[in-house]
């Protein structure tokens, strides 16, 4: 009988022996030649960009990123660039020592102290004590000769590399993102996420580095914290956006890299196309008084007799209400839920005059109206200034039916609305937004 269990024992150990055999034999290689090769790869492969990499860095899933540019030398050493909150927002260049090592996975670590990156995991930036909670070491997931994906050994975030161009210049790449991030991003202005053409998400406080969005048309619900970057060539966010179908709620689309098209009106999605960013339509945002006060400074011109006029003006400011009464500005914007002209004069006085305003798309026209009608003009908020102004001044009647006309809003950049431009028909009379 023990001679039976022995055999029997004997005979499942080398069954079990014979399996474990067959199921290594997946690889051709053992686990430590793997590793070996894996961290010679990646070694190779970071030192032969001749011009480095761009690190798109984000310190945790919850901040903005930030992008910092490195090469990598044979002797292991690494020149890193960068130009952010902790730089004093100028260029920053420091070398200092790396390695690509072995563990569960290869890693690439950052050994000796470099402030562009390490300024990202110190403690005393913060005054809370935390800093930007951000790695120093990440363990290289995929890696090609001009992509490496990378994630945070302790933050476990996503983190991309891509290979410089030869011919780039450093400094340069970050002035192109300065200028891609003030084309696009403006304090006063929610972007919007559209499906074919149809609004369907908002984006709120763009110049934070992280989107608050919100259904386009449900602006009670929460808002979903969404941290981006700017790039070059657009915007590209810390983790895919799930969109879903409105018939079908187990359709997703994931859109997550958007770049700006060759007309630089709309951000395309390059995982989807039909999905683009965009900045609000300007009439709408006009009437609506954007997020801040939207005003429109008019432009002495000479051909509209607007030169003339405000020359005139000014003198009547000063002449018939008082020295201290001296012309500072003519802007036209939203006061009290009206859209009105409103004068400013040097001593901090100002008076709104109440006029008329349709909105069709980017067509913008003030109509016809009565400039002796002093009930329709004056508006309940600044009564009495107006009141004392409009009685004296007879050149500001002139100015009121200047302006009277069809105009054309226009604007430098569709996402950034700093700079718009109302230009009437005739090409007589442009005014300007100042914010």
């Amino acid at each position: 009988m023990k001679i039976n269990k022995i055999f029997f024992v004997l005979l499942f150990g080398f069954v079990f022996q014979s399996c474990l055999f067959q199921e290594e034999d997946i690889f051709d290689k053992p686990a430590y030649q793997r590793m070996a090769e894996a961290v010679r790869f990646n070694l190779e492969n970071f030192k032969s960009a001749p011009n480095g990499w761009e690190m798109r860095f984000f310190p945790t899933n919850s901040q903005t990123g930030f992008t910092l540019l490195m090469r990598f030398y044979d002797n292991e050493f690494v020149t890193m660039m960068g130009r952010n909150v902790t730089t004093g927002n100028v260029n920053l260049t420091e070398s200092s020592r790396f390695s690509v090592r072995p563990a569960n996975g290869a890693i690439l670590s950052f050994d000796t102290e470099n402030r562009v990156i390490h300024a990202f995991s110190d403690p005393s930036s913060d005054p809370r004590g935390r800093g930007f909670e951000g790695d120093f070491e990440f363990v290289i997931i995929y890696a090609t000769e001009d992509f490496v994906r990378l994630r945070g050994l302790k933050r476990h975030t996503n983190i991309e590399m891509r290979r410089m161009p030869a011919d780039k210049d450093w400094s340069q790449h970050f002035d192109e993102i300065a200028a891609m991030r003030d084309f696009l991003l403006d304090s006063n202005v929610n972007l919007q996420i559209n499906e074919g053409g149809v609004a369907r998400y908002r984006l709120h406080n763009s110049t934070s580095g992280i989107f608050g969005q919100v259904p386009f048309n449900n602006t009670e619900t929460e808002q979903v914290q969404i941290p981006f970057i700017v790039t070059t060539s657009g915007i590209a966010l810390n983790r895919p956006f799930l969109i879903r179908d409105d018939e079908n709620e187990n359709n997703q689309v994931r859109v997550q890299v958007f770049n700006l098209n060759a007309e630089r009106n709309r951000l395309v999605s390059a995982e989807n196309e039909n999905f683009t960013i965009t900045g609000p339509a300007l009439g709408d945002f006009f009437e609506d008084g954007g997020r801040g006060n939207v005003i429109l400074l008019a432009e002495r011109q000479e051909t509209s007799g607007m030169d003339a006029l405000f020359d005139q003006l000014a003198a009547d400011m000063i002449s018939i209400i008082g020295p201290n009464f001296e012309l500072m500005s003519v802007g036209f914007g939203r006061n009290n839920n009206n859209f009105a002209m409103t004068l400013r004069v040097r001593n901090g006085t100002q008076a709104a005059f109440r006029i008329p305003l349709v909105v069709s798309g980017n067509n913008i026209t003030i109509p016809a109206f009565d400039v002796d009608d002093m009930s329709f003009l004056i508006t309940d908020a600044l009564e009495n200034n107006a009141r004392i102004f409009y009685e004296r001044v007879a050149s500001l009647r002139q100015l009121l039916t200047l302006i009277q006309g069809e105009y054309i809003l226009e604007t430098s950049s569709p996402f950034n609305l700093r700079n718009m431009r109302f230009t009437k028909t005739d090409g007589s009379l442009m005014l300007n937004t100042s914010r």
